[in-house]
């Protein structure tokens, strides 16, 4: 999303003729809770000018989309390779019988039966198995979501009564993942098979007792492990609505030139949020006929809200701007629905499919830098979160994010803008990002650098789109 140059601290702020500009290159595309409510809660007054009269900015409209999948492309490779090997595997008559030859007694044949049987159960179906539920636990998840702020939000009023910026928010989010939890299949023990070896004669040698011996050869095993493997599809759901409202105020100026980089005055804000989340979640065991999107609709959700506080602070020059803050400094829970869980004995899948039931708002700092030129056109910026954070879903974040961009002062002349944003944790995903603002409305999208192969046409492995507008007056 596109540079938002700095203002001046008197009277040559340059107003944008026909709207408001932007948000920042490197702001989050779509935002775990609303664009707004990531935004260093100082800035308003920093960026809105505070004259006679006072200014005002409100949004118009915004809403965005997005998804993340995994690299199910090489899961279904996986899939397929296993599933022609498993229908390929055979254990014939002649091979069974052909491993009885060369012992001496029943038992050492009854032996060697099994361990032929053991060998070649565990090398052609365990072992091919259980490296596709490894990647199913890996790479099989998707997670789809979108946003959108209630009209005329943010609303910011910035008036010399009021000593600095109001902010009034309210947004909406919805996401939805899927994910596997897996456990390999055991291999297969010789005690669970059964196996007779006949014996019908003596062989070549005319003389019973001796190696070459003739058998005949049966087996039979009871393996229950893969019809009672736990291994599960577990969904989850997440609707988000925030109530926020803030306050920033120009505590301290510089009484350097404006043409000096030491320059500058310093703001601090705060911003309070409530939170009413609904929360759901179900799961269904791979090896069951039911369909996880049934069992979700099926699941009885959870309300429940909470207060957030962030708090932040921003130098702001006619050169650069720098800023700081943190969100949700007093970590806010919520409850997920209770799973049924009665028909599970592993405990290490009992205990991943219940893990993440509280959801837990962590506080996390993020910093945020630009560059501007003289004439307030050109700006480079960077942010980066310093923690590690999860949202609703359990998914981990930490966004790292560079870009540039040109802002037009006019309605016709469009603002272009360009970066790259990647993920450091969790699914590690990269995105080129490029944007474009033009009569007052803004078009942002992410494109994810990874691919994957989807009905014979390649696909982003992620994406995020962005529409929004707002006016300044």
């Amino acid at each position: 999303m596109a540079a938002k140059p700095a203002p001046l601290p008197d009277a040559t702020v340059k107003t944008v003729e026909g709207g408001d500009r932007p948000s920042p290159v490197s702001a989050p595309l779509v935002s775990p809770f609303g664009r707004a409510a990531t935004r260093n809660p100082a800035s308003p007054a920093a960026v809105l000018q505070q004259g006679r009269g006072g200014q005002f900015r409100a949004g118009l409209l915004s809403f965005g989309l997005g998804y993340e999948i995994g690299a199910l492309d090489d899961v279904e490779d996986q899939i397929d390779d296993a599933s022609e090997r498993l229908e390929r595997f055979t254990i014939t008559e002649a091979e069974l019988t052909s491993q009885l030859s060369g012992n001496s007694s029943q038992a050492e044949a009854e032996t060697a039966l099994k361990n032929y049987v053991v060998n070649r159960v565990n090398t052609d179906v365990i072992d091919v198995v259980n490296p596709v539920l490894r990647s199913l636990a890996r790479e099989g998840h998707v997670t789809v979501f979108g946003e959108a702020q209630v009209p005329l939000t943010p609303f910011v009023m910035t008036v010399e009564a009021l000593g600095g910026s109001v902010v009034f928010d309210a947004s909406f989010q919805a996401v939805a993942n899927t994910s596997v939890v897996t456990r390999s299949l055991a291999a297969l023990d010789s005690s669970a098979i059964t196996v007779s070896a006949s014996y019908v004669g003596p062989g070549p040698d005319a003389t019973p007792g001796t190696s070459d011996d003739v058998y005949e050869a049966n087996a039979d095993f009871d393996y229950e492990d893969a019809e009672n493997n736990e291994s599960s599809v577990l969904v989850k759901g997440a609707l988000v609505k925030q109530y926020g409202v803030g306050y920033s105020h120009n505590v301290w100026k510089s009484a350097a030139s404006p043409e000096s980089w030491a320059s500058g005055w310093l703001t601090v804000g705060g911003r309070l949020k409530y939170y009413d989340l609904r929360l759901v979640r179900a799961t269904v065991r791979l090896t069951d006929e039911d369909d996880a999107e049934d069992a979700l609709d099926d699941a009885q959700s959870r309300d429940s809200t909470g207060l957030g506080l962030d708090l932040g602070a921003q130098w702001t020059s006619r050169h650069y701007t720098a800023g700081a803050w943190v969100n949700n400094l007093n970590s806010p829970q919520f409850k997920f629905n209770r799973l049924d869980l009665s028909g599970y004995s592993d405990p290490d899948v009992r205990a991943e499919l219940q893990s993440g039931a509280t959801y837990t708002m962590k506080p996390q700092m993020q910093l945020a830098g630009a560059l501007h030129s003289a004439d307030q056109h050109w700006v480079l910026d960077l942010a980066t979160d310093v923690n590690a954070i999860k949202d609703p879903m359990g998914r981990e974040y930490q966004w790292f994010s560079v870009g540039a961009g040109y802002v037009s002062n006019t309605f016709w002349v469009p603002g272009l803008r360009a970066g790259y944003r990647a993920n450091q944790v969790g699914t590690q995903l990269s995105y080129l990002t490029a944007g474009l603002t033009w009569f007052g409305v803004n078009l942002d999208l992410a494109y994810g650098l990874k691919e994957i192969k989807y009905e014979g046409d390649t696909v982003p492995q992620s994406f995020m789109l962005n529409l929004s507008s707002s006016m300044t007056f």
